[in-house]
């Protein structure tokens, strides 16, 4: 029987692909109806065509687009308002629970839209009865699935609200089509109302039938044999014998379904006899398979099991390539109601037959109908299996658990999917227990129970760990366990890294394992574990999508490391060396060749090794131009900041061997007849020198000053006030960085003057005096980073660094307790502090100042 989503009118052409056959029944059946009046043939085929291959989507994006032209006719606008909205019923019967609901009210939209376009009252009855088909629709498709779902009760009375929805509206379409008969007794349709006595006399029989069909639906909601049902059943069949025979398409339709409410009704007699009588009169051929489906239904409720299984199987023998989802339906149901009697009659290897027999009938069920149909067979071995799971096989265990998860049952899900791992176990099925246990942790994922879904992957990982999926599983396991991380949570930390070092040792090789190198190269990152932080990240492959950034990340860990020996004054140049050679060999690779092209990793990797050599490893300067300049040589583009940035370094380097005049030669031409690539250049330079040993940083700052002595004054006086404050301000750091202390503080004390509220001349000022040697320069000092403390906004970077720079002062002016106070306060409103460097000086001023 069929619940469709538009009105039969006569006989269904043949149609290759009956895959769909009872959606390609009722677009045909709409376009009979309405069609010859508004809707082209061009549309009516390709919607038609549309809807057979299940392309919702695109059909309904067509009529939108229909829609949005201008010009179109009143009564074409209301019939693509209609098939928009069919096309959306139509994609929600046939899409997963979660996705219906949003289509559903898409469809409803559409059909409201009607009303705002002044629509005849052919398209209003229309749409009533388009409104009494969605309800009908999603009524039935409920019932259906509300004894797998987890509220079964709850949804079995939505599927009655909509089934009651659906007879009251098509009620009213029936008193509304009523009417427009008596108006147009004896007269034709006209050009402002589409439908004549003809077409009204059809859509009346149609509107019978559709209403007979939800009052069988609605009987279904009751349990067998109550009077509710039956009752139901009743008012169906004598509407469906109320609606006159018009040698048609309906004509079989209304007897099918005459014959399911007699066997509803427990009727079989006049049932059996209404089937013959029927057959007998040669339907066409789809028709005669429904029949061949209503006849085993109603031998099974006759519980004449062994004559379905007979037809069953001369009809599976039999069949055409294609047929309706019904007869497989019925089919299914049969060899489902064999495998149980076989079961209770402890007949193992028969009922093992027939569960295979059901298991092959719902796959072609799922390959060649519709998606809702699949669901249906699906939900229908689910029913079977939940009710003998000892005899089901993997398949149907499998369908069962999926059936259980789409309907929200993930308790029982998850349990059946245990049963299938059980099995697979023991009969060595390894491939099916990997995938029921990975759906199982997919299923505790969603619900954020991430310790069962780990540990259910690690086991299933180690007692298989041949298998080709087990390494995805681990690891799997292993980001399933960091979900649940907490700082404190030491033990858990404890078995991270231990489960890490474990997927290492087992599957040392491919994507999973450089997965998982980057994962424990960050954690040690974040442990400030170095050396096992900077091991994990070298040994990512080349070949992975991740080596770029696991070997960003080596050379941050190598840079945290030398600056953290530097502070504790540690010798830095053995671990610089083997930084900067590690970068190196990341340009060369295992030939020890410079490449001929360069990729953006090379590049870097030559800026990191110029800064490591001139920085850390001592006097290797001159290793560090032959890096610089084969970099800058290679062909390709370069950002302008790379370029001015390996210029700032070849220049150090060219300086520390004794070449001042190619130094300052290199950063002129580097910045020649470009006043941005000039400050751009000063600006590095002095970035370089904030960093540098106070050989290097003397060697930068001789190099900038000479370059700042050099610019015409023709030049200068092209700059912005922006760009002149950062002209003066590099120029009043040079001179400071190159041990002229009073006319550094004289220059910038001059600069403040001119700029007594720019925070960043303020801040710089405020840094010389607390570089300095006496009280004097530290209480000016203190005095600075007050006022710049309260000039700026709380919480940002700036004022984080007045904080640190007030504390800094107090510390060197012999006040260590007010000290203490100001890094506790700050903390105490701010526990980040400012980020990990900032709270890191903080930290280590802190624990001096308690130390004394």
């Amino acid at each position: 029987m069929r619940c469709t989503l538009a009105i039969p009118l006569r006989r269904l052409p043949e149609c290759r692909n009956l895959r769909a056959l009872w959606m390609l029944y009722v677009v045909a059946c709409w376009f009979l109806l309405v069609g010859d009046v508004v809707a082209s043939p061009q549309d009516e085929r390709f919607l038609a065509g549309l809807r057979e291959r299940q392309l919702y989507e695109l059909a309904e994006r067509y009529c939108q687009r229909q829609l949005d032209r201008s010009g179109l006719s009143p009564a074409r606008r209301v019939w693509f308002t209609l098939e928009m909205a069919r096309s959306c019923a139509d994609q929600a019967l046939n899409s997963a629970p979660e996705a219906r609901e949003q289509l559903w009210q898409r469809a409803i939209a559409a059909l409201d839209s009607v009303a705002k376009q002044n629509p005849s009252p052919s398209d209003v009855v229309l749409t009533q009865v388009q409104r009494g088909l969605i309800a009908l629709s999603r009524g039935r498709q409920l019932r259906a699935e509300a004894p797998l779902s987890l509220d079964s009760t709850g949804v079995q009375e939505q599927a009655k609200l909509h089934l009651r929805q659906a007879i009251e509206q098509l009620a009213h379409a029936a008193a509304t089509v009523d009417t427009l008969q008596r108006q147009r007794v004896g007269r034709a349709a006209t050009a402002e109302d589409s439908l004549g006595e003809p077409q009204l006399l059809a859509l009346t029989r149609n509107v019978t039938y559709q209403q007979s069909l939800a009052l069988m639906e609605q009987g279904l909601c009751y349990p067998a044999d109550s009077a509710d049902r039956l009752s139901s059943m009743q008012q169906a069949y004598e509407r469906l014998g109320a609606i006159p025979a018009l040698d048609d398409a309906l004509d079989w339709q209304v007897q099918v379904a005459r014959v399911a409410t007699l066997r509803e009704l427990n009727d079989w007699t006049s049932a059996d006899r209404l089937l013959a009588e029927l057959q007998r009169k040669q339907p066409p051929a789809d028709v005669a398979l429904l029949l061949r489906a209503e006849r085993l239904q109603l031998l099974l409720a006759q519980k004449q099991l062994d004559a379905a299984l007979r037809e069953a199987d001369a009809l599976e023998q039999a069949l055409p390539a294609v047929r309706p989802a019904e007869l497989d339906m019925s089919i299914l149901a049969v060899y489902l109601a064999a495998a149980q009697a076989d079961r209770q009659a402890n007949h193992a290897p028969e009922a093992e037959r027939r569960q295979q027999q059901a298991a092959a009938v719902a796959r072609r069920i799922e390959e060649q109908q519709t998606a809702y149909w699949g669901r249906m067979a699906e939900m229908t071995l689910a029913r079977a299996v939940s009710g003998a799971p000892a005899s089901a096989d993997l398949e149907q265990l499998t369908r069962a658990a999926e059936s259980y998860y789409r309907v929200g049952k993930l308790g029982e899900a998850i349990a059946t999917y245990e049963v299938v791992v059980q099995r697979a176990r023991e009969t060595k099925q390894t491939d099916a227990m990997f995938a029921a246990t990975l759906a199982a942790a997919a299923i505790e994922q969603q619900q954020q129970q991430f310790s069962q879904a780990a540990q259910r992957l690690h086991t299933l990982a180690l007692a298989s760990p041949e298998n080709a999926r087990a390494s995805a599983a681990h690891l799997q396991a292993i980001y399933l366990m960091a979900q649940q991380l907490k700082p404190a949570d030491e033990a858990a930390f404890k078995q991270y890294l231990a489960w890490l070092d474990e997927h290492l040792q087992r599957w040392p090789r491919g994507e999973t394992a450089d997965q998982a190198r980057v994962w424990l190269g960050r954690l040690r990152e974040r442990q400030r574990a170095w050396e096992p932080a900077i091991a994990a990240f070298r040994g990512v492959s080349p070949e992975s999508d991740q080596y770029t950034a696991a070997v960003e990340a080596a050379v941050r860990c190598y840079l945290e490391w030398l600056d953290q020996l530097r502070r504790e004054r540690q010798s830095t140049e053995a671990l610089a060396a083997q930084a900067a050679a590690y970068c190196e060999q990341t340009i060369t690779g295992p030939s020890g060749q410079l490449p001929a092209q360069w990729t953006s990793l090379q590049r870097d990797a030559a800026q990191w090794a110029a800064e490591i050599w001139l920085q850390y490893a001592g006097q290797q300067f001159a290793r560090a131009e032959r890096i610089v300049r084969a970099a800058l040589a290679a062909p390709g583009e370069t950002s302008a900041a790379w370029r001015e940035s390996m210029n700032a370094w070849l220049a150090l380097a060219l300086a520390g061997q004794g070449r001042r005049d190619e130094a300052a030669t290199t950063i002129a031409q580097a910045a020649a007849g470009n006043t941005s690539q000039m400050l751009a250049l000063l600006d590095n330079l002095a970035r370089l020198a904030a960093g540098a040993t106070p050989e290097a940083r003397a060697q930068l700052a001789g190099l900038s000053l000479r370059f700042i002595e050099q610019q015409p004054a023709a030049t200068l006086e092209k700059l912005t006030p922006d760009q002149r404050r950062r002209f003066e301000l590099n120029r009043a750091q040079a001179i400071l960085d190159l041990g002229r202390r009073p006319d550094g503080l004289a220059a910038f004390e001059q600069l403040s003057k001119q700029l007594p509220r720019d925070a960043e001349v303020m801040s710089h000022y405020a840094q010389a005096l607390l570089d300095g040697t006496d009280a004097a320069n530290w209480q000016a000092a203190l005095a600075k980073y007050r006022q710049l403390e309260q000039g700026t906004q709380p919480g940002s970077e700036r004022w984080f660094r007045a904080k640190l720079g007030l504390a800094l002062a107090h510390e060197r002016l012999g006040n260590a307790a007010r000290a203490v106070q100001i890094v506790q306060l700050t903390a105490l409103l701010h526990p980040e502090l400012g980020g990990p460097e900032l709270k890191r000086q903080f930290d280590e001023l802190l624990a001096r100042c308690q130390r004394r």
